[in-house]
């Protein structure tokens, strides 16, 4: 691992941990302190982390973490499903049988997490987050796949999945086997709206 990307990862992590709250400025010098760099990749990492668009950079107050509203998610779950549908529908066409049987097994070792801890969310969000990874992988569509994953990444360290409900767990684990079951089948447009259905059903956990 380079130091910029180590940079990266360990203010990413904060910020998703919390240690960052939303609105905390980020001063180079006290995160290269922290993280035992020097200032030059730490710099780097900022930029990285801004185009990500978890932190804003400005040239009066510096690096801050952004804070999401409600309505911003909601902006961001639309996108998703317009470019993760497709995705699903391309997935249909163009998957491997290895990757078909990558998601079934994420789908069962999520499911068996749920079973045996339900409230474990921040062990089977990783499982979740890498399903819909191999969908978008699977449809050979890179620059679609670039724009999406970094979406999916956005939520996953936003932690949108905290506000899922027992009931929220059990529907999207049965909307990714359908899914799932659509895309080994071939079927390419039922797949599609079947994604479609499923990111709008996670949407319905922000108030407009």
């Amino acid at each position: 691992m380079t130091s910029a990307e180590k940079a990266y990862q360990a203010i990413r992590e904060a910020i998703a941990r919390g240690t960052f709250a939303h609105g905390a400025h980020l001063r180079e010098s006290e995160l290269a302190k922290q993280i035992g760099l020097s200032r030059t990749p730490v710099r780097n990492a900022l930029q990285r982390l801004a185009a990500d668009g978890l932190i804003e950079l400005s040239a009066h107050t510096g690096a801050t973490v952004r804070g999401y509203t409600d309505r911003d998610m909601i902006e961001l779950f639309e996108v998703r499903a317009l470019l993760e549908s497709r995705a699903a529908f391309l997935a249909a066409r163009h998957r491997s049988d290895a990757q078909v049987d990558e998601m079934r097994e994420l789908c069962r070792r999520m499911e068996a997490i749920a079973e045996a801890e339900p409230g474990r969310r921040d062990e089977f969000a990783p499982l979740n987050n890498r399903l819909h990874m191999v969908i978008l992988e699977a449809s050979d569509q890179r620059k679609l796949a670039m724009t999406a994953k970094r979406l999916i990444e956005l939520n996953f360290v936003l932690q949108s999945y905290r506000r899922f409900d027992s009931s929220d767990l059990e529907r999207s684990f049965s909307e990714h086997r359908r899914i799932l079951d659509a895309i080994a089948e071939g079927k390419s447009e039922l797949a599609e709206s079947l994604m479609r259905v499923h990111v709008y059903s996670a949407q319905t956990n922000f108030a407009a």
